[in-house]
């Protein structure tokens, strides 16, 4: 099933949030007929609007960035094969959806969306930016597994983003930036080397990776 047409899909892929509501540390679940799912909503009002109407006792509602979501709690929390409903409110039934499809959709657009905004943002100023350890000159590289060998190169289009995620997570790292031209190449070598790329990342290193070869295949300088 495609998820993209519809209101709630929208609401995440703009404002890249979810929000659940938890009672003593558990997250609330809505029940329909006889099963109980997770509940989730797109809108903080609406979330609390319908918890307070429905006379639903909580303790708040938590809002969890979709990327952070994706990343590191899924996995966790749900199989190939559950469900959550989004969006109830007291007007409207809230619709059951696979999240672990929904998810997969969601980051299939927004890895689009990204990788069509940073090359439009290099093209326009000719710059990339980066992190780099004190006394080098080259971008790190980092992993997504404790246990790997560092093979993804951390990439900004923006040196107010790349510095964000310097200061709350690379204190240990200077920014450091160079021309698109330059880093076309440095492109050319990652994909030699099977290696990633990844774009935009926020604080938490969680966002878009991509393969040097895609991000290739998409410049326009």
């Amino acid at each position: 099933m495609s998820y993209k047409n519809t209101d709630y899909f929208r609401d995440i892929l703009i404002n890249e949030v979810i929000y659940v509501a938890s009672k003593n540390k558990k997250l609330v679940r809505l029940q329909v007929e006889d099963n109980e799912y997770i509940a989730v909503w797109t809108q903080k009002e609406q979330a609390e609007s319908y918890l307070k109407n429905s006379e639903i006792s909580y303790d708040r509602v938590i809002e969890i960035d979709i990327d952070t979501f994706v990343t590191y709690e899924l996995d966790d929390i749900f199989d190939e094969n559950d469900q959550v409903i989004i969006n109830s409110t007291s007007e409207e039934n809230g619709t059951l959806v696979n999240v672990v499809d929904m998810s997969n959709q969601l980051m299939s657009e927004l890895d689009k969306i990204r990788t069509k905004e940073f090359v439009k943002d290099v093209a326009k100023d000719d710059q990339v930016f980066g992190l780099t350890r004190q006394g080098e000159k080259h971008f790190i590289l980092i992993s997504d597994d404790k246990h790997q060998k560092p093979h993804i190169m951390p990439v900004w289009s923006l040196k107010s983003r790349v510095r964000k995620v310097r200061d709350e997570d690379f204190e240990e790292c200077d920014l450091i930036e160079i021309e698109g031209s330059v880093f076309s190449d440095w492109l050319d070598k990652l994909r030699d080397n099977d290696q990633a790329v990844a774009i935009d990342l926020k604080p938490g290193v969680v966002g878009t990776v991509i393969s040097a070869q895609r991000l290739s295949d998409e410049l326009t300088f």
